[in-house]
Parts: structure tokens; C-alpha cells; sequence
């Protein structure tokens, strides 16, 4: 007898669930296009990526077949820049540079050559990937665009 009573009420249990739990709906929930964008900093429009500087600069003078820094690989000509205002430094950037500072960097020849006669001053807008010399620990900036 308690095994007929025990099958009654479980098949009255089973049979009292309400059908919107007992059948799930496939819906399928679509999700928003989410866009990744890169993150900006210090208010500049345009995004600074990691172990990068953007800054403008004064033109100071030009030479050819000089080494821009200590871990150089090979001769380039070099342009001595002084710092105006520094507009970004991306993430993981060791050193940046200061208003005022002087500094070397390496540039291209079309860029000497474009420039040769004319150092007094000019003005540039110039973004620079830091990289770190394992010699000796000190932080070399290669030129990734000039303005």
C-alpha cells in the first residue's frame, strides 16, 4: 500500500508543474556588437599605444653618420631635438621625457635630406616607441612618425 501512495503522489507532483517549466523555449538572445577601442589619454583624440611618446618638438640640428643612442646598430643620421610639451606617453613607459629635454633620435634620410638646410627652429609633432638597450639598461626611442 505505501508504494501505491508513494507512485500517486509522485505522479501527482510530476503532473502539476506548470508547462513553462517543464518545456523550456529555445530563445536565443542575441548579444550587442561590442566595438574594442583604443584606450585614450591625457584628452588627445588620438590614441596612444602602449610604450609609445607623442610629443612636439624643436628642431636643433642634423648630422649624418652618427649613432642615435649607445645601443644603435648601425650608423644613421640623427636628429638632436629639444622638447616643447609632452601631449601623451602610452602604458609601460619607463621614461618620459620633460619639456626642455634634449634628445637623439635616429630619423631617415629622406627626412635629412628634406630637412638639411633648414634646422632654425622648426617645429615637429614626433611619436616614439621606447626600447630599452640591454647594454646598458638605458632607454633608446625610435622614431615612429614625424609631423
Amino acid at each position: 500500500m505505501s508504494k501505491v501512495l508513494f507512485v500517486l503522489i509522485c505522479i501527482g507532483c510530476i503532473s502539476c508543474k506548470s508547462p513553462g517549466i517543464a518545456q523550456e523555449k529555445d530563445v536565443k538572445k542575441e548579444k550587442p556588437a561590442t566595438t574594442v577601442k583604443k584606450p585614450q589619454y591625457m584628452g588627445e583624440e588620438e590614441a596612444i599605444n602602449p610604450g609609445t611618446l607623442l610629443f612636439t618638438a624643436e628642431l636643433i640640428s642634423l648630422s649624418e653618420n652618427k649613432k642615435a643612442n649607445a645601443c644603435a646598430q648601425k650608423n644613421t643620421t640623427v636628429a638632436v631635438v629639444r622638447v616643447i610639451t609632452l601631449i601623451g606617453a602610452g602604458a609601460g613607459v619607463t621614461r618620459v621625457v620633460n619639456p626642455g629635454e634634449e634628445i637623439a633620435l635616429g630619423v631617415s634620410a629622406a627626412f635629412y635630406k628634406r630637412n638639411k638646410g633648414d634646422t632654425s627652429g622648426k617645429k615637429l609633432k614626433i611619436q616614439v616607441l621606447e626600447e630599452i638597450c640591454f647594454t646598458n639598461n638605458q632607454p633608446g626611442y625610435k622614431v615612429l612618425r614625424i609631423e
